[in-house]
C-alpha cells in the first residue's frame, strides 16, 4: 500500500480527500490535526490521526514514513505571514530529511491577484493583493525555493471550492432561504453574469488523487483546477438554480443588466483583488496531463442543495 501523510486532514478538503482515499483501498493514510478530538478517537487500520502542530515539527516527524507522499492542506488562519512561512519551512525540512517521494501542496487560484486577463493560467505573473493572497503566494515561493533539487513538488490551485461542509455558496443560499428579496434583487442587477469561479469539492479531491499517481517529468509542477469550463459558472445561473431548488421566487424577478464595466469600477474603488468580473481560470493544463473530472457543475450544485437542506433540518437558521 502507498503511504500518504495529510497535513490538515480534518479540514474541509482533508475530510473529503481522506474518505475518498480510504474507499480506494490502496492507501495507508496518516493525518495531522491540531485539536479534533472526535476524530482522534476514530483510528482504524487504514487511517491514523495524529495530534500535533506544524509549528512544532518534533511532535509528528516520527509519523512520516520514508518514501511516502505528503499532502499539505494546512493554512494557519489566525497566524501571521511569518508563522505560516515558518510552518512551511518546517514541513519542507521534514520532507527532505524523511526522503519522501513527493510533496503535494494545495494552494489557491486567487494568488494570481489583481490581473486584468480574461483567462488565468499557471503561467501568468501573479500580483497578490490582500494579506491572504500574499501569504498563500509566499508559501508557494518558499516551497519552490526549498524543495529545489531535493524533492518533487506539485502545487494545486483550486478556485472557490464548494460542497458538503464547505463555506462557499452558504451565504447566497442563506440569503435566498431567508427571503432577502431586496438584497438578492440588487445583487442580480449588479452581478448578473459575473463569473463565480466555483469548483466542486469532488473535482478538487479527484485532482489531488490524480496527482498522487501522476508521473511528473519536472521537479516542480503547478496546476489550476476549476469548473470555469462550464459556461453556467456565473452568478445569475447559480442564483436561479438555488432559488428554484430552495422554493424561492427570486428566480421570477425581472433583471436589469448593469454593464460589467460598472462592476469592475466598483471592485477597483473598493480595492477588491478581482478587478475583472468575467475572469475565468483555465484547467487545461491538468486536463492535458490526463485528468478527468468526477462531477459536472449541475450535479455538484444538486448535491450541495441536498446537503444544505439536510443541514437546515438539523440546524434551523
Amino acid at each position: 500500500m502507498k503511504n500518504i501523510f495529510i497535513i490538515g486532514i480534518t479540514g474541509f478538503i482533508g475530510q473529503h480527500l481522506s474518505r475518498e482515499l480510504i474507499k480506494s483501498g490502496i492507501y495507508s493514510i496518516k493525518g495531522l490535526t491540531r485539536n479534533n478530538h472526535d476524530l482522534l478517537s476514530q483510528q482504524s487500520e487504514n487511517i491514523k490521526y495524529i495530534q500535533g502542530d506544524i509549528l512544532l515539527p518534533m511532535e509528528f516527524i516520527s509519523h512520516i514514513d520514508p518514501g511516502s507522499i505528503v499532502i499539505n492542506l494546512a493554512y494557519l488562519k489566525n497566524q501571521t505571514i511569518e508563522k505560516n512561512l515558518q510552518a512551511t519551512r518546517n514541513l519542507v525540512d521534514i520532507c527532505i530529511s524523511k526522503k519522501i517521494e513527493r510533496l503535494i501542496h494545495c494552494s489557491t487560484a486567487v494568488v494570481s491577484g489583481r490581473v486584468k486577463n480574461n483567462i488565468i493560467t499557471e503561467q501568468i505573473k501573479c500580483y497578490p493583493g490582500n494579506e491572504y493572497e500574499k501569504t498563500k503566494y509566499q508559501i508557494e515561493q518558499v516551497l519552490i525555493e526549498k524543495t529545489c533539487n531535493h524533492l518533487p513538488l506539485t502545487i494545486l490551485r483550486p478556485t472557490a471550492v464548494f460542497g458538503e461542509n464547505g463555506q462557499n455558496l452558504l451565504k447566497l443560499a442563506n440569503e435566498i432561504k431567508r427571503g432577502n428579496y431586496f438584497l438578492i434583487h440588487l445583487k442580480s442587477y449588479l452581478y448578473n453574469n459575473r463569473k463565480m469561479n466555483l469548483v466542486a469539492i469532488e473535482n478538487v479531491v479527484a485532482a489531488l488523487k490524480f496527482l498522487i499517481s501522476f508521473e511528473q517529468s519536472a521537479k516542480k509542477e503547478v496546476f489550476i483546477i476549476s469548473d470555469d469550463d462550464d459556461e453556467n459558472n456565473h452568478y445569475q445561473y447559480i442564483k436561479t438554480f438555488l432559488s428554484l431548488r430552495l422554493n424561492s421566487n427570486h428566480s421570477n424577478l425581472p433583471i436589469i443588466k448593469f454593464p460589467m464595466l460598472f462592476l469592475s469600477i466598483l471592485q477597483r474603488l473598493f480595492k477588491k483583488s478581482s478587478i475583472n468580473p468575467l475572469q475565468i481560470f483555465s484547467s487545461q493544463k491538468i486536463f492535458q496531463a490526463g485528468f478527468q473530472k468526477r462531477i459536472t457543475l449541475d450535479t455538484a450544485l444538486e448535491k450541495f442543495v441536498e446537503w444544505y437542506q439536510t443541514k437546515e433540518i438539523k440546524s434551523p437558521l
